[in-house]
């Protein structure tokens, strides 16, 4: 009887605890011969320790008030990292910030261009619709503040980034130089 009462407590223990523990069959003493379920660790186990540990890159990329221009002209990142990039735009205008694959800037900068006949052209964020384009943030507007998140790209290279307002991208880009991770 205090043997099933026990068992019925830990297996009532480990059903409420499914969520946030992993079950591992363990043996008991030699007394009672038989199998119970030990609670270990969280489901994931080393798995989700790992992803929690490895914290997004930040950069704060900032809009050079009345120059058309980023503060930065590069930054780097690994490949495959996470990152949190914010625009902080100080102009008195619209800017927004647009990720393209290596090689490019012209061909989203032309894109851009391209756009000042597309009447849903500030809808879009002026951000091209081109396989080109990896990531992207919304027209900021000046004074606010714009957080990015994305998974840098696996293969390393040189990134360009630019305003997409049209006519910015010849002065407003940069580039993102992703490393080799390891």
């Amino acid at each position: 009887m205090k043997r099933s009462l026990f068992l019925g407590l830990v297996i009532g223990l480990v059903t409420s605890c499914q969520g946030n523990l992993e079950r591992k069959a363990i043996n008991t003493p030699p007394m009672t011969g038989s199998i119970m379920v030990g609670l270990v660790g969280n489901i994931e186990g080393e798995k989700k320790s790992s992803i929690q540990q490895e914290k997004p890159k930040y950069i704060l990329m900032e809009v050079v008030p009345d120059l058309m221009k980023f503060d930065l002209d590069t930054f780097n990142v690994k490949a495959g990292e996470k990152v949190i990039l914010e625009l902080d735009n100080l102009d008195g205008m619209q800017h927004n910030l647009v990720i393209g694959q290596t090689g490019s800037l012209d061909k989203i900068g032309k894109a851009a261009d391209a756009m000042l006949t597309d009447p849903k052209a500030t809808e879009k964020n002026y951000v091209p619709e081109i396989p080109e384009v990896l990531f992207a943030t919304p027209l900021v507007n000046p004074g606010d503040l714009y957080s990015l998140e994305f998974t840098a790209p696996k293969e390393p290279g040189y990134y360009p980034y630019v305003c997409t307002f049209p006519g910015h991208w010849r002065m407003m880009n940069g580039i993102m130089k992703v490393e080799k991770n390891g």
